[in-house]
């Protein structure tokens, strides 16, 4: 399909050797919450969305929904490392969806699309806001990242 479906195989093996190898149950469960999330229907649906919209639209919709947890470039490395079936872990990750990258992709992807529909104004400002903070350094990434919650946008 992609050309990733052989590679996901092959992560999913790789898995499931070293859990069965590990003595310890505190890495099994790290090692399979951060390879869970990316089934292939959940891949497909960002798949289908990145190619619909671009990377862009993408990285806006993870901005907004994470009210400031991600930045420019948080967003962007969660967007690859899912569409790419790699691990995946940050304090949203982990705090709000169990560890499941794909499942919070998918979730600012899919209320990023019903604003778009409600308010067509608001997420076309998102997307020109995100847009400058590519070029922000890390300082002030993180900067505009604890501000996010309270701008208007």
């Amino acid at each position: 399909m992609f050309g990733l479906e052989d590679k996901y195989v092959r992560e999913l093996l790789f898995v499931e050797e070293v859990l069965e190898r590990s003595n310890s149950p505190s890495f099994a469960d790290l090692l399979s919450k951060k390879f869970r999330g990316y089934s292939m229907e959940r891949w497909l649906y960002v798949k289908r969305a990145f190619d619909k919209y671009g990377e862009l639209w993408i990285v806006a919709a993870v901005v907004d929904g994470s009210i400031g947890y991600h930045t420019f470039q948080s967003a962007k490395s969660l967007l690859y490392a899912v569409l790419e079936h790699q691990p995946y872990l940050c304090e949203r990750t982990s705090a709000c969806y169990d560890c499941d990258a794909g499942l919070e992709l998918a979730n600012d992807i899919f209320r990023f699309e019903r604003m778009m529909r409600e308010n067509p104004e608001k997420s076309r400002r998102i997307i020109e806001f995100v847009k400058k903070l590519e070029k922000l350094d890390w300082e002030q990434a993180i900067t505009v990242s604890l501000m996010y919650p309270t701008l208007t946008i």
